[in-house]
């Protein structure tokens, strides 16, 4: 009886690992084919960047990024988290004046790829930790161990599905700003 279980638990967790690798294939297809959005807005449309993230070019050259704090009437006022040049020194902040600024780049966030990541990550960890807690627990001598397995294996690939999920649920909307 105990070799029937393990040949069936094995059928199916071929079957279940091919579904959930396909799903997983197929859920990045759209994040392959996605672009940037751009939204062409007037200065006092700016608004909407405050308190998020955004890559703005200063007139000095280097590239920055982080979070707007204001739009005042004749700038942009930047708290630099991050610059592309490390001689120059514009961390902390900055205002960008509104006569240099043409383009700026926005961060937003989506939630489709962390749900797809979570749930595939706990099918798969399931499947998984399935198989591994049976081949532990393979002439029933180790019971807490195979029960540790098969939480912690579905819980760990949880996680790292979520934070796959949620790099690929970055994306960044360039806005031009009309004259």
């Amino acid at each position: 009886m105990r070799n029937l279980v393990h040949s069936i638990a094995g059928s199916l967790f071929g079957r279940t690992l091919s579904l959930v690798a396909g799903v997983a294939l197929l859920s990045l297809i759209p994040m392959a084919a996605r672009a940037d959005d751009l939204v062409r807005v007037p200065w006092e449309g700016l608004s909407m960047t405050v308190g998020k993230t955004v890559l703005v070019a200063t007139p000095r050259g280097p590239v920055v990024t982080g979070k707007v704090t204001a739009v005042e009437p004749d700038a942009l006022v930047v708290q630099v988290t991050k610059t592309n040049d490390p001689s120059a020194n514009v961390k902390g902040e900055l205002r960008v004046p509104r006569a240099t600024l043409r383009v700026v780049r926005m961060q937003t966030k989506g939630m489709l790829y962390r749900a797809v990541g979570t749930f595939s990550g706990l099918g798969a960890g399931f499947v998984a930790g399935t198989a591994v807690a049976i081949a532990i627990d393979w002439h029933s001598r180790h019971d807490t161990a195979a029960l540790g397995t098969l939480i912690a294996v579905p819980a760990g690939l949880s996680v790292v599905g979520y934070l796959a999920g949620n790099r690929a649920d970055r994306r960044w909307t360039t806005i031009e700003i009309l004259p």
